[in-house]
């Protein structure tokens, strides 16, 4: 399958879930008090500086933190792109990830936010040929910039769509980023 025709697929996926659990959503308020913690799950491309192309892989992220203030959370994230190419000389798996500290701004009386992070960015790269694996790593900044909706389906579990970008600033391959979507899974305490 190309990736134009996986993209458009993961779109409409989104968009009819997202659709259900928008006529499913009850009146329950967007309260958003003490611990969180939420995973999203998609696709996405992923990119290196100077690269001629971008391949698609998946996409997933994880996120437990703390609602300092119903519009306000602070968490540890981590976001993750990875897919495998079946090489002559054996598997190839690229995984481009990104982990830190990050703040979810949620527009009041709304299920809108936006996200931003600063942490750690890595690149893996791992061959596996005839029984053996060999894998390298390589780690610099990492920054990551996200937007949704969620709709709070019951007092405590709220579903939406996300999209996400990911930049990786590294020494030896210069930049690598993803553009990712999803959808988030969240619970509030």
């Amino acid at each position: 399958m190309s990736m134009k025709f996986r993209c458009i697929v993961a779109a409409c996926a989104t968009t009819i879930l997202c659709a259900a659990a928008s006529v499913q959503a009850t009146t329950h308020p967007h309260d958003r008090n003490g611990f969180v913690i939420g995973f999203s799950l998609g696709g996405g491309s992923a990119g290196i500086k100077d690269g001629d192309s971008r391949e698609g892989g998946g996409t997933g992220n994880f996120r437990i933190g703390y609602a300092v203030r119903p519009d306000l959370v602070l968490h540890f994230e981590g976001t993750g792109w990875t897919r495998t190419f079946a090489e002559p000389i054996g598997d190839v798996t690229w995984t481009f990830s990104t982990y830190g500290a990050s703040a979810t701004y949620y527009v009041p009386n709304s299920g809108a936010f936006i996200r931003g992070g600063i942490g750690a960015g890595v690149a893996n790269v791992e061959l596996a040929s005839g029984g053996v694996k060999v894998s390298a790593d390589e780690t610099g900044l990492g920054l990551v910039v996200a937007g949704g909706y969620e709709w709070r389906l019951t007092q405590k579990f709220a579903l939406g769509p996300q999209v996400e970008f990911t930049y990786q600033d590294l020494d030896l391959l210069g930049s690598s980023n993803v553009v990712g979507g999803g959808l988030g899974f969240n619970w509030y305490w």
